[in-house]
C-alpha cells in the first residue's frame, strides 16, 4: 500500500498514470481515472429513473452498484466495463427508480467506495405560458455563480436545460441556464437561456470568430421533455428529467401520417407530444359502439375500431371520436360529407357541414398546425402536395360546394394542372376542425363496373426488401374491392397452400402464407378474374466472406443494370433491406454471376460507393424484377469456415453453427453402444440449428450425461464426447467448486461476472469470487469447457441451498448445498400434522424435485400457513435442515378492471407479473397489497394467469397464481371454428389448481368428474357418467365448477332453422342480443327482438353456415351446413363462452322430411330444439339406432323422455 499527496488537484473522471522502473531499466505503466458516478445519466445526457453510469478507475475490475433507501438494500449490480451503465433491477428483475434522499453506493473493486446521497428535485414544472422552469431542490448550490464560461461544469452547480435530455449536441452546448437556488430551495430558468458554439464574438465590435455562449429565446412546447444536472462537491453527477404539462391529444378520423392520407372507415390515428397511455372511444349519441382501451401512444397511435367478434366498425357522420390521454381530451364530431363525381365533365360536388376560414394548402399540412381548412385530392387518396389538390369553401348557407379544373401541385414550385377524371379513380378530402384534428372522407368516381386487371406480385419481400419465405404482396391496378385468390403449388403440381380475400377495400395487400415459397414452386394470383401466374426461379448464391465477393447462379433473364428496371437482379452481401449498400449484377450465358468490391447504395451505381468487408454469417438478399414488374426476393448467408457445437451437460440442449444450411439435421445421444436418443432439426439459411429436448423410444426425457456421444450428422458427421464437468457453489464464503478434466482451462460465470480456473491433477477446481461479486442462493451459476475442436460443453446450475414450491400445486423444486446429494422433505400442516413426503437424489447437478405424497398414496397439495422441512444430506458435508414457511399468498384477478389484488407477508417486497405487466408491490401492514395494470398497455382477460412470487429473506421462494376463471362450454375457446363437441368442456383457474365438476339436469346430479389445472391454470373435461357414457350439455343445464373460484351457470338455450332454397336462417335466441351469423364467405351482425326471435338473409348459403352471437353476458352463436351443420357461439354476462352446434339436411326428391321435439318433462320446458331434418332412406336405421341410445342414456338418468315424430314422405 502506498499514498502519494500533494500531486496537484485531480478531479473526479481525471485521468493518470503509474510509472515504475524496475533495476534494469525497464519501465511499467499503469493507467487510471479518477472514479466519476453518473446517477440517472451517462455520456452528457439523462439517460433513466434507474440507471447509474460512470467511469472506473481500470478497465476489467468488477465495479458493484448498490441503491439504498432507509437502510434498505433495493438493489445491487456488477459490471466490468471501465466507461459503465447498468439499469437497477429489484430481486424480482423490476426497474427501481432512485428517489430524492436514495444513497447510491458504488465500489470500485478494492481501489475505491464512491458514496451519493441524492438530492430531492420537488415541483419541477416546465411552463409552457411564461417559457421558465421552476423547482426546488436540497441540493448544495454555489450562489455567487460566475459568468458561464468560468462557471460551465464546477462542482455545486445546478444547470437547466428546458427542452432536451442531452447537455449538448455534438461540440455545441445546447441551451442552458444555471440557477442558485433561494434560501428556500427554490429556483426559476428562464428567458434568455445560453448556449456555447462557434460564431463571431458576441461581446466585442470586433469580427474575431470562436467558441463563445450566446444568448437563446427558448419557446418551451406542450411535450417537450427537459432535464436538470446537479454536480456535488465531489465532482460527481446527479440527473433528473421533467416534462411540460400535456397537450391535447389530436385525433385523425379515418385517416393520418401512418398512410399519408385516407386509410380505411374504421381507421383512427391519435397524436400525443410524448409516450403515454389512453383510451379512444367511437359513439353515436350517447351509445358506445366501440372503444380501443389500453392504447399505448408514443407520438402516435394507431389502430382501428372493431366489435365483439373484430368485425370493423365504420365512423360514420354524426359519431363523435374521445381520446384522452395523459389526463386530457379531445373530442371529434364527425361532419356529415357528401360527394359527387362527374368524371365525363371533370366535376366534383357535394356538401359539407364543416367551418371553412383556412386555406389549408399542402404546404401547411407538412409545415405548421392547420385549423378550419378543407382540401380535396380528386384522383389520390395521398395528401401528397405533389400530386392535384385544390381548397373547398362550402357555402356558409347550406354547405354546398362545386369543384372545377385547375388544381394545383408542388413540384420544385407551385404549379396548377388540370385533371382529366376517370371512371373507377378514388380521391379525398381532409378536413382540419378548429382544434387541428383531421377528418378523411374517401369518394370514387364509380360505375356499374371497374375495369382492373391482373396484380402484380411481391414474393419472398416487399418493396423495401427481404420480408420472410412465405411472404406474399399483391399490387391490384385500382383501388376498390377485390376478390383475390392465392394459390402455392409445388414443382410436382401438387397443392401446398391457399388464400382467399374478399369484401374489403385495397390496392396493395400484405399476406403471410402458412407455407414456405420455394424453388420451382408456382404462385397464381387470380385477382378479379385476372390470373398473374410466377413460377419461383432458382437463385444459388454463395458468399465469400474471406474475399468479400458473392458468386451464384440464377436461371433468370437479365438485361439491364438500370436500378428499378424489368429483368434486374441486384444483390446486398450483409443487409435484408434495400437501403443499404448492394450492386446490379448480369449472369452469363451459363447463368452465372459475380459481384465483388465496390457495392453502392440502394445497389444504385449513380448512388455513393463503398468496399464492404463482411463477416461469416452475415445475412444477405437478392432482388430480381422480371418482365412484368413482379418483384422476387430471396435470402442468403456467408457459410461458417467450421461447423460449431454447444452442448448443456445434465440438459437436453444442443445448438450449433455447421458449414452447411438449408439441411436436414440428425442428433444422436449414444453411450457406449447403446443409443439413448435420436432428434431432428433443420438447419436454417444461417446454418443454425437447435434442439431442446430429447426422448427415448418410449417417450422417456433424456438427459446429456457425461460419457455420452453426441453426434450431429448432415453432409458430415461430428462427434463430441462429453466430458467430467460438475459443480457447485458456497454461498458462504462466495466459492465455487467443481469437477473437470485434469489440468483443463474452464470458463466460470457468476452473475454475469466470469473468470477462468484451471483444473489440478485430479481435476477439481474452484474459484473465489469473494470481493468480486455476492453469490446468493439461486444465483445461476454457469462452468464450460472449450474442447480442442472448438466446441463447447457447459453445465449451468443454481447456488443452493435454495427451495421453492407453489400454492396448491403437491410439488417443491430447488437446488441442494452439493451434487451428489438425498434429499428428504416432509410437509406438515399449520398445526405440524405431517400431510406427505417424498425423497430425491441430486446426481451430477444439484437439482431436486420433490411431490408430496401421502401414507395412503394420494398426492397432497401445498397451502398457505403450511411448513416444508427439508434435509440435506452429502457425503462432503453432515446434514443440513432447511424449513420453509410457507406464507399466506393469495391474488385476485380483474379483467374488467386491469387491476391485481391479494395477501403477502406484512412489509415485504412480493413480484407481480401479468402478462407484459411487471411490478414489485410492499402488502401494508395487515398482508393486503393491490397492483393497478390499467396504466400499462396490458389488457387483462379472463382466464390469463397472474403470478405473484415471493422471495423471502433466506432467498428461497414460494409462488402462487391466480386468474379470473372462465369456462368454455362445449368449445375450446372463444373464436368462431372453437366447437368440439356437445360433451366438451374446457377453462382456466389457478395454475395446478384442483377443479371439480357437477352438471345437475332437472335438479338431478348427472355428472361429477375431478382433475387438475395444468401451468397454465387450463383444464378439459370431457363429460360421463357414472357408467362412462358421454352426457351431452344442453340448454338449462346446471354447471358447478368448482376451484380457487366457483363458477355457477345455467347453460342457455337456442335453437336455429334455415331455409336453403331463400338462403334464409331463422330462430330464437335470447331476447335483444347481438350476435353473428357466418359462412365461409359471408358474415352478418344480426340482432333478436323482444320475443328473441332473428332472421338473416344470406346471398347464397354455403354447405359450412356459422352463427355467433354475444348478449348482454356475451354469448355467441356458429352455425355449419354439412348437409348443413349451425354453430353458436356466446358469450354470457359472467364472461364465460358457450358453443352450440346445430344439424340440418338439404333437401332432394330421394329423401325423407321429419321434424321432431325431444323433451324432459310434459310442458316441455327442456326441449333441446324444434328442427327440422331432411333424411335419405339409407339413414333411418340411423336414426333408429340413435333414439334407442338416447332412450337408454335417459333412462339410465331417471328423466322423462317425450319422443314426437311425424314423418312426412318427399
Amino acid at each position: 500500500m502506498y499514498t502519494v499527496d500533494s500531486i496537484g488537484n485531480i478531479n473526479s473522471g481525471d485521468e493518470f498514470f503509474i510509472r515504475y522502473y524496475n533495476e534494469i531499466g525497464d519501465i511499467v505503466y499503469l493507467f487510471a481515472r479518477a472514479p466519476i458516478v453518473v446517477v440517472r445519466g451517462s455520456e452528457g445526457k439523462y439517460k433513466a429513473d434507474n440507471y447509474v453510469g460512470g467511469i472506473a478507475p481500470m478497465d476489467g475490475e468488477i465495479t458493484t452498484i448498490r441503491l439504498k433507501r432507509d437502510g434498505q438494500l433495493l438493489a445491487t449490480e456488477y459490471t466490468a466495463d471501465q466507461y459503465f451503465g447498468v439499469y437497477l433491477q429489484d430481486i424480482y428483475g423490476n426497474p427501481v427508480m432512485v428517489e430524492g434522499s436514495d444513497l447510491v453506493e458504488v465500489k470500485f473493486s478494492d481501489i475505491a467506495i464512491v458514496t451519493i446521497t441524492v438530492p430531492n428535485f420537488d415541483d419541477v414544472f416546465s411552463n409552457v405560458t411564461d417559457d421558465e422552469v421552476t423547482g426546488n431542490t436540497d441540493a448544495s448550490v454555489m450562489t455567487n455563480l460566475m459568468p458561464y464560461t468560468a462557471t460551465y461544469g464546477m462542482t455545486k452547480t445546478l444547470t437547466i436545460w428546458a427542452n432536451t435530455d442531452y447537455d449538448n449536441t455534438n461540440y455545441y452546448y445546447n441551451p442552458l441556464k444555471m440557477v442558485s437556488p433561494d434560501n428556500l430551495g427554490n429556483f426559476t430558468a428562464d428567458n434568455p437561456f445560453y448556449y456555447y458554439e462557434y460564431g463571431q464574438n458576441p461581446y466585442t465590435d470586433t469580427y474575431d470568430y470562436g467558441y463563445f455562449w450566446f444568448t437563446s429565446t427558448l419557446d418551451i412546447n406542450p411535450g417537450d421533455v427537459g432535464h436538470l444536472r446537479y454536480i456535488n462537491n465531489e465532482g460527481h453527477y446527479v440527473y433528473d428529467n421533467f416534462t411540460t404539462e400535456a397537450d391535447d391529444p389530436i385525433i385523425r378520423v379515418r385517416g393520418g401520417l401512418y398512410y399519408n392520407g385516407y386509410g380505411t372507415e374504421s381507421y383512427v390515428e391519435v397524436y400525443v407530444p410524448t409516450c403515454s397511455l389512453g383510451s379512444i372511444t367511437l359513439k353515436s349519441g350517447t351509445d358506445v359502439k366501440a372503444t380501443i382501451a389500453n392504447a399505448q401512444a408514443c407520438n402516435t397511435y394507431i389502430g382501428y375500431f372493431v366489435n365483439t367478434y373484430g368485425d370493423h366498425i365504420d365512423i360514420e357522420a354524426g359519431d363523435t371520436v374521445e381520446a384522452t390521454f395523459n389526463g386530457k381530451t379531445s373530442v371529434v364530431t364527425v361532419p356529415d360529407i357528401e360527394v359527387t363525381v362527374d368524371p365525363e365533365n371533370d366535376i366534383i360536388s357535394g356538401t359539407a357541414t364543416v367551418t371553412v376560414i383556412n386555406e389549408g394548402t399542402a404546404g401547411l399540412i407538412y409545415n405548421e398546425p392547420i385549423t378550419n381548412a378543407l382540401t380535396i385530392w380528386p384522383v389520390s387518396l395521398h395528401d401528397y402536395a405533389s400530386e392535384p389538390f385544390t381548397n373547398v369553401f362550402p357555402s356558409a348557407v347550406d354547405g354546398t360546394f362545386n369543384i372545377t379544373n385547375p388544381y394545383g401541385y408542388y413540384y420544385d414550385d407551385w404549379q396548377t394542372t388540370d385533371v382529366n377524371i376517370q371512371f373507377g379513380d378514388v380521391g379525398h378530402l381532409l378536413y382540419f376542425d378548429d382544434d387541428g384534428n383531421r377528418v378523411y372522407y374517401m369518394f370514387e368516381a364509380a360505375e356499374e363496373s371497374i375495369e382492373t386487371g391482373p396484380a402484380t406480385l411481391n414474393l419472398r419481400g416487399d418493396y423495401n426488401g427481404y420480408e420472410g419465405d412465405n411472404y406474399v404482396g399483391i399490387t391490384a391496378p385500382v383501388y376498390g374491392e377485390h376478390d383475390l385468390l392465392i394459390t402455392l403449388i409445388d414443382g410436382n403440381g401438387n397443392l401446398k397452400d391457399e388464400f382467399i380475400s374478399s369484401d374489403y377495400s385495397w390496392n396493395y395487400v400484405a399476406i403471410y402464407l402458412d407455407e414456405n415459397i420455394e424453388a420451382g414452386d408456382t404462385v397464381q394470383a387470380v385477382l378479379d378474374g385476372f390470373t398473374t401466374t410466377i413460377t419461383l426461379p432458382t437463385f444459388d448464391v454463395y458468399s465469400d466472406h474471406e474475399n468479400n465477393e458473392l458468386h451464384g447462379s440464377a436461371d433468370v433473364t437479365v438485361v439491364t443494370t438500370t436500378v428499378y428496371a424489368t429483368r434486374t437482379l441486384a444483390l446486398w452481401p450483409y443487409a435484408t433491406y434495400r437501403d443499404s449498400y448492394g450492386k446490379h449484377v448480369i449472369p452469363d450465358d451459363n447463368d452465372v454471376f459475380t459481384a465483388t468490391n465496390p457495392f453502392y447504395y440502394y445497389a444504385d451505381s449513380n448512388n455513393n460507393q463503398v468496399d464492404l468487408n463482411w463477416n461469416e454469417g452475415a445475412h444477405g438478399h437478392l432482388r430480381y424484377i422480371d418482365i412484368d414488374n413482379n418483384y422476387i426476393y430471396d435470402d442468403f448467408y456467408a457459410y461458417y469456415d467450421e461447423s460449431k457445437l454447444t452442448i448443456e451437460k445434465n440438459g437436453q440442449f444442443v445448438e450449433g453453427v455447421l458449414t452447411v444450411n438449408d439441411v436436414p439435421v440428425t442428433v444422436t445421444i449414444k453411450h457406449s453402444d447403446t443409443i439413448k436418443a435420436v432428434a431432428y432439426a433443420e438447419a436454417n439459411a444461417g446454418s443454425y440449428f437447435n434442439i431442446n429436448e430429447f426422448y427415448d423410444n418410449i417417450g422417456t426425457p433424456i438427459f446429456i450425461e457425461e460419457g455420452d456421444v453426441v453426434i450431429v450428422e448432415t453432409d458430415e458427421s461430428i462427434s463430441v464426447t462429453v466430458p467430467s464437468l460438475s459443480g457447485w457453489a458456497d454461498v458462504d464464503t462466495e466459492m465455487v467448486m467443481g469437477y473437470g478434466l485434469t489440468n483443463t482451462l474452464l470458463n466460470v460465470t457468476a452473475n454475469g461476472a466470469s473468470k477462468s480456473a484451471l483444473t489440478d491433477e485430479n481435476g477439481e477446481f474452484s474459484v473465489d469470487f469473494m470481493g468480486f461479486v455476492d453469490i446468493r442462493p439461486g444465483d445461476v451459476i454457469n462452468v464450460e469447457y472449450l474442447n480442442p475442436d472448438n466446441h463447447t460443453i457447459y453445465i449451468e446450475f443454481k447456488a443452493g441451498p435454495q427451495v421453492e414450491t407453489i400454492i396448491h400445486d403437491y410439488r417443491a423444486l430447488g437446488y441442494a448445498p452439493q451434487i451428489d446429494s438425498r434429499v428428504m422433505a416432509t410437509l406438515l400442516d399449520n398445526e405440524g400434522n405431517i400431510k406427505g413426503t417424498d425423497t430425491d437424489h441430486t446426481g451430477a447437478d444439484n437439482a431436486f424435485n420433490i411431490f408430496f405424497i401421502d401414507e395412503t398414496g394420494q398426492n397432497r397439495t401445498v397451502q398457505g400457513g403450511d411448513s416444508i422441512i427439508f434435509e440435506f444430506t452429502s457425503s462432503m458435508t453432515n446434514t443440513t435442515v432447511l424449513t420453509l414457511e410457507v406464507n399466506d399468498l393469495t391474488v385476485e384477478v380483474n379483467a374488467t378492471d386491469d387491476t391485481l389484488s391479494g395477501t403477502g407477508p406484512s412489509d415485504e417486497l412480493l413480484g407481480v407479473s401479468i402478462g407484459a405487466f411487471d411490478e414489485t408491490v410492499t402488502p401494508d401492514e395487515n398482508g393486503n397489497w393491490s397492483a393497478d395494470a390499467s396504466a400499462t398497455a396490458e389488457d387483462i382477460t379472463a382466464g390469463e394467469q397472474a403470478y405473484v412470487k415471493y422471495i423471502n429473506p433466506e432467498f428461497n421462494v414460494i409462488h402462487v397464481f391466480g386468474t379470473e376463471p372462465i369456462v368454455y362450454v362445449r368449445g375450446s375457446g372463444s373464436d368462431r371454428w372453437d366447437y368440439v363437441a356437445d360433451n366438451y368442456l374446457v377453462g382456466f383457474t389457478a395454475a395446478y389448481a384442483k377443479v371439480d365438476l357437477i352438471l345437475n339436469r332437472a335438479d338431478s346430479e348427472v355428472v361429477n368428474l375431478q382433475t387438475r389445472a395444468n401451468f397454465n391454470g387450463y383444464y378439459a373435461f370431457l363429460l360421463k357418467d357414472i357408467f362412462e357414457n358421454p352426457v351431452d350439455i344442453l340448454g338449462n343445464d346446471e354447471l358447478l365448477i368448482q376451484s380457487t373460484d366457483d363458477i355457477a351457470m345455467t347453460v342457455p338455450r337456442f335453437e336455429a332453422t334455415f331455409n336453403i332454397e331463400t338462403d334464409v336462417i331463422s330462430g330464437t335466441a335470447p331476447a335483444d342480443v347481438v350476435f353473428e351469423l357466418y359462412d365461409d364467405n359471408e358474415d352478418y351482425t344480426v340482432e333478436s327482438d323482444d320475443d328473441g326471435f332473428f332472421e338473416v338473409e344470406f346471398n347464397d348459403i354455403d354447405t359450412e353456415v356459422y352463427l355467433r352471437y354475444q348478449n348482454d353476458m356475451g354469448l355467441e352463436v356458429e352455425f355449419n351446413d354439412i348437409d348443413t351443420e349451425v354453430y353458436l357461439r356466446y358469450q354470457n354476462d359472467m364472461g364465460h363462452w358457450i358453443h352450440q352446434k346445430f344439424m340440418e339436411a338439404q333437401p332432394d326428391s330421394s329423401k325423407l322430411k321429419a321434424r321432431w321435439t325431444t323433451c324432459y318433462d310434459e310442458d316441455e320446458r327442456f326441449c333441446q330444439g324444434n328442427v327440422k331434418v331432411m333424411l335419405s332412406p339409407h339413414l333411418i336405421l340411423s336414426l333408429i339406432l340413435m333414439v334407442n341410445f338416447v332412450l337408454s342414456l335417459l333412462t339410465k338418468m331417471t328423466i322423462l323422455l317425450a319422443w314426437k315424430m311425424v314423418i312426412l314422405l318427399m
